[in-house]
């Protein structure tokens, strides 16, 4: 009761020193009052948050094209942002997302810090999902592609296929985490062969990429794992350039895969993620973490209290909670709580 009279600012009558103290193990202990949850809940908006790296890879393309046609079929709208990689870009979105009341958010995050907002934003009531994140957070749900071992399957794949001089090709906005994660899984699978690792034979898709490929080629390259299949046309391109057959001259194989790869001349070899089954189970996912979501129907109790409807309705259309407030309007937990008490002491 103490506690609750200085929560709700009632503590005319609580000593400083008691005030105090209460506060501060508040502030220790990051408590957030269930009433500041139970207004976040009650105002929620019926959307949702999509933070992808970019647009320019197909692999986030289709994802975002599939959580937008999941929250429609489930009557939410779909906010899509960008990031940068940066933790203060980031840190700007989640405010803009937290600043509309957005239900649930879906990110892919390049920076760590970033995952401290997130934890806040989840412990006030906000559905959250992290995706593809290295570090995995501590009570936040998450879904996680190893990024390290899917280069390294990619790595021994053209290891398997006779490649010796084997090559790394990276986004050039790949973010740091990403890029270490990438390059531990290659440099993994050519120590597992006895094969040195050639840090010039590692290369991002920017301005100096086409001279770094042409000197990568006159060095004997024979093999190149490429970040994404926008990547891999990147290498198709040099290597025509530089009038290299693939796959005779040089074998190239993509982490992840597209719609055109088996459309190509020749045909790109990629590890395949179902993107479809992914995005279904992350937005499953932030369904099942949002506070209430689909189980309390407030219009249904607003009806009831109008005399519209009846408990037969809410039986039939409302969700978890709807069926368990019943218990509550008819005054039947009492009752039960009273025969229990009753059980227990005869």
């Amino acid at each position: 009761a103490t506690v609750s009279r200085i929560i709700n600012h009632k503590d005319e009558n609580i000593s400083q020193e008691t005030r105090e103290r209460v506060l501060r193990i508040i502030a220790e202990n990051d408590y957030i009052p269930y009433a500041k949850i139970r207004d976040r809940i009650l105002a929620q908006t019926q959307s949702i948050g999509l933070v992808v790296p970019t647009l320019n890879a197909e692999f986030y393309v289709q994802f975002a094209s599939q959580i937008q046609q999941l929250a429609q079929e489930n009557n939410y709208s779909m906010v899509l942002a960008l990031n940068s990689g940066a933790s203060d870009a980031e840190a700007s979105i989640l405010t803009n997302f937290s600043r509309n009341r957005t239900d649930g958010i879906i990110i892919f995050p390049g920076a760590n810090q970033t995952l401290d907002a997130l934890k806040d934003l989840y412990s006030q009531g906000t559905g959250v999902v992290v995706l593809d994140h290295y570090a995995r957070p501590a009570a936040i749900p998450q879904i996680f592609r190893s990024s390290s071992e899917i280069t390294r399957e990619c790595t021994q794949y053209l290891l398997d296929h006779n490649s010796v001089q084997i090559g790394l090709v990276m986004r050039a906005d790949c973010p740091r985490e990403l890029q270490e994660a990438i390059i531990s899984g290659y440099s993994a699978a050519l120590a597992d062969a006895s094969r040195p690792v050639q840090q010039n034979f590692i290369m991002l898709q920017d301005e100096t990429f086409v001279e770094n490929f042409r000197s990568m080629a006159d060095a004997g390259l024979d093999g190149v794992v490429c970040q994404d299949a926008d990547v891999a046309r990147t290498v198709y391109a040099a290597a025509g350039n530089d009038d290299l057959r693939i796959p005779e001259d040089i074998s190239v194989i993509s982490m992840e895969d597209s719609a055109d790869s088996e459309s190509r001349i020749p045909a790109l070899t990629a590890a395949s993620t179902d993107v479809v089954q992914m995005a279904r189970v992350a937005f499953d996912c932030l369904l099942t973490n949002l506070p209430f979501a689909g189980l309390y129907h407030k219009e249904l109790w607003d009806q009831f209290m109008a005399h519209e409807i009846g408990y037969g309705t809410i039986m039939v259309e409302g969700g978890l909670l709807d069926i368990f407030y019943i218990g509550v309007k008819t005054s039947l937990y009492p009752c039960l709580i009273f025969m229990g008490v009753g059980a227990m002491t005869d």
